[in-house]
C-alpha cells in the first residue's frame, strides 16, 4: 500500500504528520524567517495614536503577532527560537531514559543484580508520589534555581 494513500485516508495521521512537520520547520529553519527577531529586541516603549508612550507587554498586533512580554520582546519570536532548545531537551531525555530502561528491563528479566528487586521498589516509591511533587523538588534544587540559563523575573 502506498504510503500517500494511507495518509488519505487516515486524516487523523495526516494531520498528525503535518502538524509534526510543521513543528519541524519552524524549530530548524523559523529563526531565518523574515518576521522573527533572532535578536530578541527589547522595546522599552511605543508611541500610541495620542503621542502617549505605551509600555510593555503589548496586544497581539501587526508588529506582534502573539503580543509581547513584559521586556518588549516579541513573544513568536520567543517561541520560534526556544522550539530548538526545547525539542534537543526532549530528545536527551528520551535517549537517556531509553538508555537506563533497556538494560534494566533485561537485568529484571533475568534476574541479575537485583534488578528486578530495584524495578519493583522504584515504581511502589514512585506510585506514591505525585509527579508534581517530583517536579517541584527537582525544580527547587539550587543547581536550577541558579543556571544562568534560567530567566529572570
Amino acid at each position: 500500500m502506498n504510503p500517500v494513500n494511507i495518509l488519505r485516508r487516515n486524516y487523523p495521521l495526516f494531520i498528525g504528520s503535518l502538524m509534526l512537520l510543521v513543528l519541524l520547520f519552524m524549530t530548524f529553519f523559523g529563526e531565518y524567517l523574515p518576521f522573527i527577531d533572532r535578536n530578541l529586541s527589547e522595546t522599552k516603549y511605543t508611541w500610541n495614536e495620542k503621542h502617549i508612550p505605551v509600555a510593555p507587554p503589548y496586544a497581539p498586533s501587526k508588529d506582534y503577532i502573539f503580543g509581547s512580554d513584559e521586556l518588549g520582546r516579541d513573544l513568536l519570536s520567543l517561541l520560534v527560537i526556544g522550539a530548538k532548545n526545547t525539542l534537543i531537551i526532549i530528545v536527551l531525555i528520551t535517549l537517556i531514559r531509553y538508555l537506563l530502561a533497556i538494560p534494566f528491563a533485561y537485568f529484571a528479566h533475568k534476574r541479575i543484580f537485583g534488578a528486578e528487586f530495584f524495578l519493583n521498589w522504584i515504581n511502589a516509591f514512585l506510585g506514591f508520589i505525585p509527579s508534581i511533587v517530583i517536579v517541584v523538588l527537582i525544580a527547587t534544587l539550587p543547581p536550577i534555581l541558579t543556571n544562568d540559563m534560567r530567566p529572570s523575573s
